[in-house]
């Protein structure tokens, strides 16, 4: 038998998440741009959101894992762009992360690390279409 793995957590020790949402969205992004075979009947990927995790740990240590797209489309790369003009992809601007973080009390600037994931979307997706099809 497989010796179970064991995490220790130190006694004492926890942390708060925090979900941001930006309020960005796409919407109407075909589902080859990102999942290959072709799913029958979905054609186009439901709404996307973007959102990031701020982790603060018991000593008020914090980090920021940004999953969220930035507000600004002319920020990203051009490859980036050309992906985001696609005809049938819309894009809802929201806010960006760090006036959302000012808005809920905390200063971007103790924020002592940001961990920048955007391949986590395909993730995020995936998730998002099994959870859906669960229902």
């Amino acid at each position: 038998m497989t010796p179970q793995a064991t995490f220790v957590v130190p006694p004492g020790a926890t942390a708060q998440v925090y979900i941001i949402d930006s309020k960005v969205r796409v919407h109407g992004m075909p589902t080859a741009m990102l999942l290959t075979p072709p799913m029958n009947q979905l054609d186009t990927l439901p709404p996307m959101a973007s959102w990031c995790f701020l982790v603060q740990s018991s000593k008020g240590e914090k980090i920021l894992f940004d999953l969220a797209l930035p507000r600004d489309l002319a920020s990203y790369t051009p490859a980036s762009q050309k992906i985001w003009s696609h005809p049938a992809i819309t894009v809802e601007r929201g806010e960006d992360v760090a006036d959302v973080i000012k808005e809920n009390g905390i200063d971007p600037a103790e924020i002592g690390s940001v961990i920048w994931r955007y391949v986590e979307l395909m993730v995020c997706i995936c998730a998002h279409l099994v959870l859906r099809t669960e229902k």
